[in-house]
């Protein structure tokens, strides 16, 4: 994988995006002061939704919807 994030005071803080060897997005998370927060994305190899969720404080919030590899909602 490779990722691309941006640091401030040695902690990730904003966009991070990772990337599969193959181009395609991983994940697309959002960091304050190293902490997860914000909606983030997950994705499968071939490019298709693999889950969403939102976090707050490193800890998942909310609802998360997770797809089958064929991207269709599974719950």
């Amino acid at each position: 994988l490779k990722e691309v994030t941006n640091y401030s005071n040695n902690e990730p803080n904003g966009k991070s995006i990772s990337y599969y060897g193959n181009g395609n997005i991983f994940s697309e998370d959002s960091y304050t002061n190293g902490k997860l927060n914000g909606p983030a994305k997950y994705y499968y190899y071939n490019g298709l939704p693999k889950s969403t969720v939102t976090w707050v404080n490193d800890e998942k919030e909310g609802e998360e919807k997770v797809y089958t590899s064929g991207g269709f909602l599974n719950y």
